[in-house]
């Protein structure tokens, strides 16, 4: 997405071709995001995931994620900004500017390679008026154009809004944007969505408690207690 020009973007149109702008939010888990990524690039697909660094679920700046993040742009695929609004007290476009460029210039940091497009999470009356093609440096995947000229479908909270996947393919538009959150595609997942993010949240607890009692291994002089 982020590398992709208006101008591009019509003589492909004009040539008859197809445009799916594939986008993944990772909003829980960059382990399900890598894993998805593989598959993509097995399969000849290249699309765009989008990082949260202020979430709930996850901190890109581990080295467990660091090294996920690395891995999925080493295959091919665009690394973005995900951008929560709500965590900055943001009350014009100035702010929201100089809010998104700080964010960029610490991803940028974390997977050493430049950032050129975000996408906004938990979105707000606010920045969803907020139409300029860019701000902090990176293209605006809500902006006028693609709100007006790209079709789109998303899986938000595990479920498709507006129509299928498989609908807006039926339909034949030109351009269509696609987004998925890589956890609700995790490999052999027959959870619901509530029961999916549980499970993601044990997960890294496990994680967690097994990285920590791992300095115990070779320890036999006394338990880890007091």
């Amino acid at each position: 997405i982020g590398s992709t020009r208006k101008s591009e973007i019509s003589e492909m149109i004009s040539n008859d071709l197809l445009i799916c702008f594939l986008r993944h939010d990772i909003d829980f888990s960059p382990k399900s995001a890598f894993d998805m990524a593989q598959m993509e690039e097995e399969n000849g697909i290249y699309s765009s995931f989008t990082v949260l660094l202020g979430g709930e679920f996850y901190n890109p700046f581990e080295k467990k994620n660091r090294i996920y993040l690395k891995k999925i742009l080493s295959l091919g695929h665009e690394i973005g900004l995900h951008f929560d609004p709500t965590l900055h007290n943001i009350t014009n476009e100035a702010d929201l500017d100089a809010s998104i460029e700080k964010e960029r210039k610490a991803l940028e940091d974390i997977i050493e390679n430049k950032i050129e497009m975000f996408s906004f999470h938990n979105t707000t009356p606010f920045s969803l008026s907020c139409k300029k093609d860019t701000y902090g440096g990176c293209k605006n995947v809500y902006s006028d154009f693609f709100v007006n000229n790209v079709e789109y479908t998303s899986d938000s909270n595990g479920y498709w809004r507006f129509r299928s996947w498989e609908q807006l393919l039926k339909e034949g538009h030109s351009v269509i944007q696609i987004l998925t959150h890589p956890i609700w595609w995790k490999n052999d997942n027959q959870l619901p969505p509530y029961e999916t993010v549980v499970q993601s949240c044990i997960e890294r607890m496990a994680y967690e408690i097994d990285w920590y009692t791992s300095f115990f291994d070779n320890q036999s002089e006394r338990g880890n207690r007091l």
